[in-house]
């Protein structure tokens, strides 16, 4: 032991060392296993009751709005001789749309037709002017009226005080003359004196009797103008019914010439087209729809349409996960919506009014996107979406345990 104090002995006794060290490994005991078992037991317990395996379907449906489209129909029936507008375009308020031939009519009564047309429709702008004059004219007598009916109030009331202050006269001149007549009886007022007063008693009462005239001339006037003004009122109801006669005739003989000419459709609303039913060339008949217009500030929903074998277990609230053909989930997302009806009752695949491939009975089902700035709420109504709709979520276990997620059907 002293030799490795020197560095020469102890590079020789290290180089002559026959053995290299020993590890010694302690092996993990029982119990460390057991617990770690243990934990591995229950994280997999944990995972199986805490994870859900969804019951989904794929639907399809189109965007539409909550409000309903508005719906243009024919008048008449013809054939559609000139289309003007197409889905997706713009159109505003009276715009034309298209225009309806009638199939029974010549084609020079085309124009003999509008030129008739024309004609009444000024003779309805002229029927309108007159009317518009004479009730112009009524009225400005009515006023003129209503203002000497107030002036003719204002002195009735005026001569029926100054009645009642010379009826007070009267009496007055009346008393007076009495007590004087008593005095000359007796020799304390001269005779003289007792008839003055008895002719201005006189005098007096005629001037209430022809203020009680005036105030009977005019309450007479005043009878007299108001039923003027009633009859001024009963004439300009006479003229505004005279007109809408003489209009209505007009608007029957209009419908008749159109009834033999082409009819112009225009746009009721202003809005965008949603959809349109009809060809050009094609024929149709009083009635059918022939374009769908959707007005920009009605928001849009979804209608989903489920096979009636898979809409059990839908209902109000659910989340429904929409996939846009034209917008990649990869770049766009996926858009979400919320069940908000579900129809109580299922409806032929062949009467809805969209075009899907679908077949047997359905139930219509409603949800609104969320969020104002999605995806799907700026889309054109018509427009075919996809959704998942997720029926139930089962857990994991009773998942695993079914036969081939039968209990899941």
């Amino acid at each position: 032991m002293d030799t490795e104090l020197f560095r020469q002995n102890a590079l020789a006794a290290r180089q002559q060392q026959w053995f290299a060290p020993v590890t010694i490994v302690t092996p993990v005991s029982a119990t460390t296993l057991m617990v770690a078992a243990l934990i591995v037991i229950l994280l997999l317990c944990l995972a199986v009751s805490a994870i859900e395996v969804p019951d989904k379907i794929r639907v399809s449906g189109i965007l539409v709005p909550q409000d309903n489209l508005v719906e243009i129909r024919a008048p008449r029936s013809g054939r559609v001789r000139q289309l003007r507008a197409e889905t997706g375009s713009v159109v505003n308020n009276g715009q034309a749309l298209l225009v309806i031939d009638n199939a029974t009519s010549a084609p020079d009564q085309d124009a003999l037709a509008a030129e008739q047309i024309n004609s009444l429709q000024r003779e309805i702008e002229l029927l309108d002017d007159a009317l518009h004059q004479d009730l112009a004219t009524i009225e400005r007598r009515l006023d003129a009226g209503q203002g000497r009916l107030a002036g003719l109030r204002s002195r009735l009331q005026l001569a029926n005080d100054e009645l009642r202050m010379q009826e007070r006269i009267v009496a007055i001149q009346a008393a007076a003359a009495q007590r004087i007549e008593s005095l000359a009886s007796v020799s304390t007022a001269s005779r003289q004196q007792a008839d003055d007063y008895r002719m201005a008693a006189i005098r007096t009462q005629a001037e209430e009797q022809q203020l009680a005239r005036e105030v009977l001339r005019l309450e007479a006037d005043l009878d007299l103008l108001g039923r003027q003004l009633s009859d001024e009122k009963a004439t300009a109801e006479q003229v505004r019914t005279r007109a809408a006669i003489r209009r209505e005739v007009l608007q029957r003989e209009i419908a008749r010439h159109r009834a033999g000419a082409s009819a112009e459709i225009t746009a009721t609303v202003s809005g965008q087209v949603a959809g349109v039913s009809v060809s050009e060339g094609g024929y149709v008949s009083a009635g059918e729809l022939l374009l769908t217009l959707h007005e920009p500030a009605s928001p849009l929903e979804v209608r989903l349409y489920v096979p009636a074998s898979q809409a059990g277990r839908i209902k109000p609230g659910q989340e429904v996960r929409l996939k846009l053909g034209a917008f990649p989930e990869q770049l766009y997302g996926v858009q979400t919506a919320e069940v908000t009806d579900v129809s109580p009752v299922a409806l032929p695949a062949g009467d809805l009014a969209a075009r899907l491939s679908l077949r047997g009975l359905v139930f219509e089902v409603r949800a609104v996107t969320k969020g104002v700035d999605s995806l799907a709420a700026r889309l054109p109504p018509g427009t075919v979406v996809h959704a998942d709709v997720v029926r139930h979520r089962w857990p994991l276990l009773k998942w695993l345990f079914s036969s081939r997620r039968g209990v899941a059907a």
